[in-house]
């Protein structure tokens, strides 16, 4: 069962979550092709590290810069980062964009041949940008977002060439201090 609408109500509230995948199950001789039943390590949670520590990884959670492989793949990847004048920001990372600012976004997708990249804002995927078909093994769509200085998220999921969701990536925050009062 998905917690992405549940997760991207709290987005919207203005909370600051790190969305990951976690796996459960009670016998560990299932296989990969059982259809209906999840092994260990699907979905995988994939943390960008500074090195392969448990505090670095920790560190990596906390920043947010984090992407779900929903089938627990090895050698995907999810990049997404956020560029000004002034700044970057990737997962999880914060970006102030003010009133008609505007900010390069990049997405880069490994291995996912024939698949879909769909950008969500504040919990909608966008139209146009929104649906770009992967054309290559390694794929990078970029495209302009324009800043009305208001409190913001965008995120990325890919999906695959039949159209499931594979990848979950989190957000970049905008604005987070606009409209503070509102939300933690």
């Amino acid at each position: 069962v998905s917690g992405i609408p549940f997760w991207q109500r709290l987005l919207d509230q203005g909370y600051r979550l790190t969305g990951i995948g976690g796996s459960d199950n009670h016998d560990a001789r299932i296989g990969a092709t059982e259809p209906g039943r999840n092994r260990i390590g699907s979905p995988t949670t994939v943390v960008y590290a500074r090195n392969l520590s448990a505090g670095a990884i920790a560190d990596g959670l906390r920043s947010g810069q984090v992407f779900i492989d929903v089938q627990g793949g090895t050698h995907r990847l999810l990049e997404l980062s956020a560029r000004t004048r002034s700044a970057v920001a990737h997962m999880g990372g914060e970006l102030r964009l003010g009133e008609g600012e505007e900010a390069q976004i990049a997405v880069r997708v490994t291995d996912v041949p024939g698949g879909v990249i769909e950008i969500i804002r504040d919990g909608v995927k966008l139209e146009g940008v929104g649906s770009t078909r992967i054309g290559t093994a390694d794929h990078e769509v970029v495209f302009t977002e324009r800043g009305d200085g208001r409190r913001h998220w965008l995120r990325v999921d890919v999906r695959d060439a039949q159209g499931r969701l594979v990848l979950v990536g989190n957000p970049i925050y905008f604005n987070r201090e606009a409209d503070s009062g509102k939300a933690p």
